[in-house]
């Protein structure tokens, strides 16, 4: 298993979501069979599916929750590399533009 440090932020998120749409299948997977059982008209088949669903999709709904948290946190990070990233480029290219100036000046 890598290390958290060693995969870049992107491919983090990427996986997380892909995480998250598994679980959103998964979640769906839940809701149709009560909702199968129920259109068959088997109301008290579906009932007692639901009953015994009920824990499984909480769960699933939990674990997603997890996920979607962990993708605004990364998000987050990004978010704060990518403006940190941009303040430097900023002040960097103040610096050139001293630079540049300082040259013209001595020739």
């Amino acid at each position: 298993m890598l290390n958290r440090d060693e995969v870049p932020l992107a491919q983090q998120i990427a996986i997380e979501e892909g995480a998250m749409r598994d679980f959103d299948v998964r979640i769906a997977q839940v809701d149709d069979i009560v909702r199968a059982a129920t259109a068959k008209g088997h109301a008290r088949t579906a009932s007692q599916l639901a009953g015994k669903q009920d824990k499984a999709h909480a769960q699933l709904v939990t674990q997603r929750q997890a996920i979607a948290e962990r993708i605004a946190k990364l998000k987050g990070e990004q978010a704060g590399i990518e403006a940190r990233k941009a303040c430097t480029f900023a002040e960097l290219g103040r610096g050139l533009g001293d630079c540049q100036a300082v040259r013209q000046r001595r020739l």
